[in-house]
């Protein structure tokens, strides 16, 4: 799974953050060949950019970039404009849209056109295996693959009969899960079911504080 930050975020991290850079849990800033800059938790690739002035960390699970004295940036904004297609997704296959958001956020910071490492693709990250079989034709349209990512979570919720385990097949396969018993022992599954159910959490704590 690879995190990338938008440039928005990045300049503001370079132009405000203080010094030194302090990357933990093996995140590092990368500037790629093209010039994009990415924070990534992968192995070594291209250049690290040692001299960013940003302390990245995990709160909760949950990456966030602070600038400076206690400063938040979320390296993933929600734009809402592909409410929609969550919305309709959820209601087809009995799911809450807040949890298709939180995947789609975790799985590629909703940019419809991301490619993992291991060649997932598009906003939900399909294989393409698991593509095909979830009748998604063009995994980088926003639309389908939100329909094919609903759908698959759908059957592995079915499967499993348990969320967390559903989000673990989602994310190291269903074989994984049953093969280990339960979560597989992957720091990667790991730490994505966790971010997953966070991000999940602080969605139903705000809509709880809108209602009060």
């Amino acid at each position: 799974m690879r995190l990338a930050l938008p440039c928005s975020v990045i300049l503001v991290v370079l132009a405000v953050a203080s010094p030194p850079a302090a990357l933990e849990a093996g995140v590092r800033v990368v500037t790629e060949a093209d010039g994009t800059i990415r924070v990534t938790n992968r192995g070594s690739e291209d250049r690290a950019q040692t001299g960013s002035r940003a302390r990245i960390d995990f709160e909760d699970g949950v990456m966030n970039v602070r600038l400076g004295a206690g400063v938040i940036v979320d390296p993933r904004p929600d734009l809402g404009q592909y409410d929609a297609a969550f919305k309709k997704a959820a209601a087809r296959y009995g799911l809450q849209k807040g949890l298709l958001k939180a995947v789609a956020r975790v799985e590629s910071a909703f940019d419809p056109f991301a490619v993992s490492h291991a060649g997932a693709q598009g906003l939900m990250q399909l294989m393409p295996a698991t593509a095909r079989a979830m009748n998604v034709t063009d995994p980088f349209d926003p639309v389908q693959s939100i329909e094919g990512g609903a759908r698959y979570l759908r059957k592995m919720i079915d499967r499993f009969e348990d969320l967390e385990l559903a989000l673990a097949a989602y994310n190291a396969g269903p074989d994984a899960v049953e093969r280990h018993g339960g979560i597989p022992p992957f720091a990667e599954t790991r730490r994505y079911v966790r971010m997953v159910l966070n991000l999940l959490q602080r969605e139903h704590e705000a809509a709880a504080r809108m209602e009060s």
